[in-house]
């Protein structure tokens, strides 16, 4: 058996072996922390985030230039062929502002103003102006004290490009009196019966022919226009008088789907060419 002073001695040794027992797994652990951790933490793949990194960029890449395509592609088909869908907008467009003009006019004249003295005098075209218009611009169509309408400058993908040089007043709206529209009004073949039209020259076919659809004007034949008109006739400005050059044929006469309609479409033919121009009567005779 040991004595007390051996076995307080043996009790001594063992604290300081295991204070050292301590000391040396504190110093391992510290030492090895990082490497220890490995296998509790997940460990973040720096190459698998770079490649993530790189394929969304890439990703992004190609859905910017396929919208880039498409915006372009849509810009070339504004330019040269239009829908369905356009052309149906852009001729109701068309038949709206005729139905404005229309309307402006009737309330003119409920005012008082006489056809004579109706003038589309504006700022945008030139020769309009009518002397037996009253100078306080209560009989102008496009004045604040008259009508108060806008000459309305309509968007380029109406109208066909391929009309722009012979034509000197492509896109431009005009305004006329010297022919006839048959069953619209008198009938006959002088300027008596002569109506005040509003029209509109150099369209896209297919706009042409969603004018007549939307009309209900009857066109059997492929191309969805029968009705044209064999004289090219360069518009004579209303200024307020009325004459008769059409060499004796009502406008829907010999364009027989147009008989009675005060409103619609056709072909101007000048030098074999078939120009689609829409018409909207204002004033019937």
């Amino acid at each position: 058996m040991n004595t007390p002073i051996e076995n307080y001695i043996s009790f001594l040794l063992k604290r300081m072996s295991l204070r050292k027992t301590k000391r040396s797994a504190a110093i391992h652990l510290k030492n090895n922390k990082h490497r220890l951790l490995r296998h509790f933490v997940p460990r973040n793949d720096v190459t698998s985030e770079n490649g993530s990194v790189i394929l969304w960029i890439l990703i992004a890449v190609g859905l910017m230039a396929a919208l880039s395509y498409a915006f372009m592609g849509s810009s070339r088909n504004s330019t040269s062929m239009i829908t369905d869908v356009q052309a149906e907008a852009y001729a109701n467009e068309i038949i709206a502002y005729g139905n404005e003009l229309k309307s402006a006019v009737k309330r003119l004249q409920l005012r008082g103003c006489s056809d004579t003295e109706i003038s589309f005098e504006n700022n945008v075209v030139s020769g309009y102006t009518n002397p037996n218009s009253p100078t306080d611009n209560s009989c102008h169509v496009f004045d604040i004290a008259g009508g108060g309408v806008n000459l309305k400058e309509f968007g380029s993908n109406i109208f066909d490009t391929q009309w722009q040089t012979p034509n000197l007043n492509y896109g431009i709206p005009f305004f006329i009196s010297f022919y006839g529209v048959d069953g619209i009004g008198k009938d006959c073949t002088n300027e008596s019966c002569s109506e005040l039209t509003f029209m509109i020259s150099d369209l896209k076919l297919k706009v042409c022919q969603h004018i007549n659809k939307t009309l209900l004007i009857s066109e059997p034949s492929g191309d969805g226009i029968t009705n044209y008109w064999p004289q090219y006739f360069t518009p004579s400005k209303f200024t307020g008088g009325y004459i008769y050059t059409n060499t004796g044929s009502l406008l829907g006469n010999i364009m027989t789907g147009l008989s009675g309609k005060s409103a619609g479409c056709f072909l101007n033919v000048p030098d074999s060419k078939m120009i689609p121009t829409f018409y909207q009567v204002i004033i019937a005779r």
